[in-house]
């Protein structure tokens, strides 16, 4: 049965394309960055599309280029064995109203979980994970960052996904990545982002300026969680005094090489690596609980640990009672 393709799924039949076929290294940074600017429906906007993989700038012979480029990909899908197709809106409409998407089959239906055996080559790792990670009870990572500013939302756009798909190939453990923009159509946003954060084993910090600066709830919610949150620099930092919570200013990684300042693929492979680590790191006191499994329930353990957090006017000398 052929579907409409999410990210992830997306993601692995790019890369056994990749190791199948003859695409072109501007084929494949193409197709990446369309991968970029996929939506969370799956759906691309052919404008966005068109400027992210570098298209002509002249919207009839950017339109053609990409119908051209389509077609080359399809084929190439279908050379492979590869079950891929990128698809187009038909409606002779201009780029900013006009939409496309990725076609193929369900993995599930292909015996296939979030690791692969072209996963396994791509990383270097030899075998394939353990069918069991796909029934463990995943792991809880929150993304925290100015998900009310375009720009910075744009370049976390283009993170998230990769960092989804470098905890995807654990071949131990089971990840769910929640994000300041996980909000439903008609949710309380503010309520929502406190039970995504409250819900998390660990909290990561994607810091700019307008994070910084920002007086909405967000960067409270996280800088000034009891837990103290795994940060890494989105833009570069300004020099001096910066109002970080409870961090300091060498907790935040990366403030010399911030993500939007990096440009090759081995730069942000590089980054990304380094957030995976950081939140591992995070993450070994709670590893080593109940016998090496995490806590059953994250939330209750969180406003267990607001409720032992002392206070201004507290006791110097604590005396904690049963939490029921």
């Amino acid at each position: 049965m052929r579907i409409r393709l999410l990210r992830e799924e997306i993601a692995h039949h790019l890369a056994t394309l990749r190791r199948r076929s003859t695409l072109t290294a501007l084929q494949t940074a193409r197709l990446s960055a369309i991968l970029d600017t996929l939506a969370d429906d799956g759906r691309f906007l052919l404008r966005a599309a068109l400027d992210a993989a570098e298209f002509p700038e002249d919207d009839t012979r950017g339109q053609e280029a990409f119908q051209d480029f389509r077609k080359k990909v399809n084929r190439a899908a279908a050379e492979a064995g590869v079950d891929l197709q990128l698809e187009l809106d038909s409606r002779k409409v201009p780029p900013d109203q006009r939409y496309g998407w990725f076609t193929g089959g369900d993995l599930v239906d292909e015996g296939i979980t979030s690791f692969t055996e072209e996963a396994a080559w791509r990383t270097g790792i030899d075998h394939p994970v353990a069918s069991e990670v796909a029934e463990l009870r995943p792991l809880r990572v929150y993304v925290s960052y100015h998900c009310t500013d375009k720009v910075t939302a744009q370049k976390v756009r283009m993170l998230l996904p990769q960092l989804r798909e470098a905890l995807a190939l654990d071949r131990e453990q089971a990840w769910k990545v929640a994000d300041s923009g996980s909000v439903g159509l008609g949710e309380d946003a503010e309520a929502e982002r406190d039970r995504l954060c409250a819900q998390a084993h660990v909290r990561l910090a994607l810091v700019s300026p307008a994070y910084l600066a920002d007086t909405a709830p967000e960067r409270h919610r996280t800088l000034d969680s009891p837990e103290r949150p795994v940060a890494f620099a989105l833009s570069r930092l300004p020099e001096g005094s910066l109002n970080l919570g409870r961090l300091r200013p060498h907790d935040i990684r990366r403030r010399r090489e911030p993500w939007d300042e990096l440009r090759s693929v081995g730069q942000r492979r590089g980054y990304i690596a380094d957030v995976v680590d950081e939140i591992r790191r995070a993450l070994q006191p709670l590893r080593t609980t109940a016998e090496g499994r995490v806590p059953e329930d994250p939330l209750t353990e969180y406003f267990a640990s607001q409720a032992r957090r002392k206070r201004a006017g507290d006791s110097a000398v604590l005396i904690e009672g049963e939490l029921t």
